[in-house]
């Protein structure tokens, strides 16, 4: 059984057989009735849209500079089990404030706590 040879990429080409590259096809909007029809299945697939929010636009104030008193943060991560996470989450409910004020404010409390007895 004879097979044609067939031409290597790194092969040299005969006169008038050189290879064309293909264009690269251009991308073609999606027609009204296409897009009705791709917002209608991402709606029912619960998918999230790339296009910013108009909310998000509009709200958006821009930042002029550093804002006052707030520095470098790092992250904290902790393994606790979940009756100390619950108490802490509660005492963040209540107080309203953010996780790193309550930490802030034990941590206080600890400090003054140890300052105390090496001071007794």
């Amino acid at each position: 059984m004879n097979t044609p040879k067939r031409t290597g990429i790194f092969d040299d080409h005969e006169a008038g057989n050189t290879i064309v590259p293909l264009a690269p096809t251009p991308k073609k909007s999606p027609s009204p009735e296409e897009r009705k029809a791709l917002d209608e299945a991402a709606a029912l697939n619960n998918f999230v849209s790339r296009e910013p929010s108009k909310v998000t636009q509009e709200a958006a104030p821009p930042l002029s500079g550093k804002r006052p008193g707030k520095g470098p943060k790092v992250q904290l991560n902790l393994r606790v089990d979940e009756g100390l996470k619950a108490r802490f989450q509660a005492i963040v409910d209540e107080r309203e404030v953010r996780h790193e004020t309550i930490f802030r404010m034990a941590l206080e409390a600890l400090e003054r706590e140890i300052s105390a007895k090496a001071g007794q």
